[in-house]
This record gives C-alpha cells, sequence and structure tokens, in this order.
C-alpha cells in the first residue's frame, strides 16, 4: 500500500554520503539534499568513489526517494547577461552531479525578475530552461511554488505555468509545492476549502500527476505576508490539519514530503513525530 514518504532535508557535510546517515538515524522515507556547496558556483566533479559510496548506503537503506535542490545562487531569470550565463552553467553543471550520484530530480526556484517586469523575467526563465535541458540529458527538474517575496517569479500557479508552458522540454519538468511558500503568497491552505481550491488549480494548468515533491513546511507569516519564513509543524500559523489534508491527498500517496524547517534542538526528529502521527502510523498494526 503507497502511503506518502516523510523525511526532511539533510546535510552532506563531510561527504554527500553522510546525508544517508542523518536520515536513516531519523527514521526518514525520503530525503532532501544539495549534490554539493550550495554557497559555490562549481566544485570538483565528484570522484567514483564518493558516488559508489553515496549509492551503496543508498541501496542499504529505508530511504526510498531522494531529491536535491539548486543552489539558491542560480538565477535563470537575471535581466544581467553574466549571472544569466553563470546560473545557466551551474544549473547544468548540477543535474549533471544529480544524475552522477543516480537521482532524477533537481528542485529550483524559477528566478527572480531584479529590474524588469514580471514578463520579461518569465521568458528569460522559460528561454533558460530551454537552453540548459536542451544541452543536457541528465536530471530533470522540479520548479518549486514561490512566496514572491521581493521580486521571485512562481508565487502563482498561473505565473509558474507560463514559464513552464514556454519550455520545449514539459516532459523533464514537473514541479514541487512548498506549503508554506503557498500560505505565504496568499493561498489559504489554513482551511480545507482553499487546499481544495488551491489543487484544483494545479491539476486544471499542470495535472496533478506533475507534483513530484512536497516541501513540508509551516509559516512564521500571515496569509500572503510574500515573506519566505519557515516555521515547525506545531509552532507556525496553519493548523495541524493543513498538514493532516495534505497527506491524505490520495494523487501524493507516494509522493516525498520533506521538511525544509529551522535545524534547532532536535526538532527534525520532534517535526517528524507530528507528521507520523498525522498520517496515521499509530492506528496501524
Amino acid at each position: 500500500m503507497n502511503r506518502p514518504l516523510l523525511g526532511t532535508h539533510c546535510s552532506i557535510a563531510g561527504g554527500v554520503d553522510k546525508a544517508i546517515d542523518m536520515g536513516e538515524s531519523l527514521g526518514c522515507e525520503a530525503i532532501q539534499i544539495f549534490s554539493k556547496n550550495q554557497r559555490q558556483w562549481r566544485v570538483p566533479f565528484p570522484a567514483d568513489s564518493e558516488i559508489e559510496t553515496f549509492k551503496e548506503k543508498l541501496s542499504r537503506s529505508k530511504i526510498k526517494q531522494v531529491i536535491t535542490h539548486a543552489s539558491y545562487l542560480i538565477n535563470i531569470a537575471s535581466p544581467r547577461p553574466d549571472l544569466l550565463e553563470r546560473s545557466r552553467a551551474a544549473l547544468a553543471y548540477e543535474l549533471q552531479r544529480v544524475a552522477a550520484f543516480g537521482l532524477k530530480y533537481l528542485v529550483l526556484h524559477p528566478g527572480s525578475a531584479v529590474g524588469i517586469s514580471r514578463e520579461e523575467g518569465v521568458r528569460i526563465a522559460a528561454e533558460s530552461l530551454d537552453a540548459v535541458l536542451g544541452g543536457t540529458a541528465a536530471a530533470d527538474i522540479l520548479l518549486e511554488t514561490t512566496a514572491g517575496q521581493g521580486s521571485n517569479l512562481g508565487s502563482s500557479v498561473e505565473e509558474l505555468y507560463d514559464i513552464y508552458s514556454r519550455s520545449s522540454f514539459r516532459e523533464r519538468m514537473g514541479i514541487c509545492i512548498d506549503t508554506a511558500h503557498i500560505f505565504e503568497a496568499g493561498y489559504n491552505i489554513a482551511e480545507k476549502r482553499g487546499i481544495d481550491d488551491f489543487l484544483n488549480k494545479v491539476d486544471k494548468y499542470f495535472g496533478l500527476d506533475k507534483v513530484k515533491a512536497i516541501h513540508f513546511n509551516n509559516s512564521k507569516t500571515p496569509l500572503g505576508s510574500h515573506k519566505d519564513r519557515h516555521e515547525h509543524i506545531e509552532k507556525g500559523l496553519m493548523p495541524l490539519d493543513t498538514f493532516r489534508n495534505f497527506l491524505a491527498v490520495p494523487a501524493f500517496s507516494n509522493l516525498p514530503f520533506v521538511l525544509e524547517t529551522p535545524k534547532e534542538d532536535n526538532m527534525d526528529e520532534q517535526n517528524l513525530a507530528v507528521l507520523r502521527r498525522l498520517r496515521g502510523d499509530e492506528n496501524r498494526e
């Protein structure tokens, strides 16, 4: 029987394989990682030994899915030629790293339209996706929903779809829903009706089968704040029913639901315990 896969973002400090150790220690069924130091544009390509160690550990673990997240330095909608070229090269390089580790998906923020119109930013982002995906047959991209902070693109389903639909490589793309971001963007998922309305819109534009991962975060800031501030599951402004209802969506029954909540005081363990309870683990024999 399929059920949502619960986990968290795990550190790769000391080696990418160390994320598997962390995920195992927390009882994760899915994890998210950076494939490299996300604060650096480029690092040496992983050695064969590093790749093999990661693959071996993963094969022996109870972790069923690993997704990766692209560096926050990348801006595929930049109007600056130098930054745009650097971002596209970095994205292509990350896709190659992801594929080398035997993984499929790279989560990507859809870019920021700094100093230009959102329409122009959408156009540049779509062209970037085509330039990168057309040049590599490596991993696929998951466009992430955003809070819409500042000039960040992708805070509405329609805008995210506008980027996606302009690309010639839609078969190489899916989406990643971040619960904190969509609440901060103005979708009232604190209520069941708001979740239904949001998912109906996703289904209308993308199809729910295009959702490949969920970032499971509560929010420190109010509905429609357009401020990206993650909070622990029981401490944020959305009720526990929000997370219970997302876990019960049939179309998401085998997806990774990954925490990106603050790393402090062993809170990953506590947040995962709450999510397991909401999933109904206490009622399972």
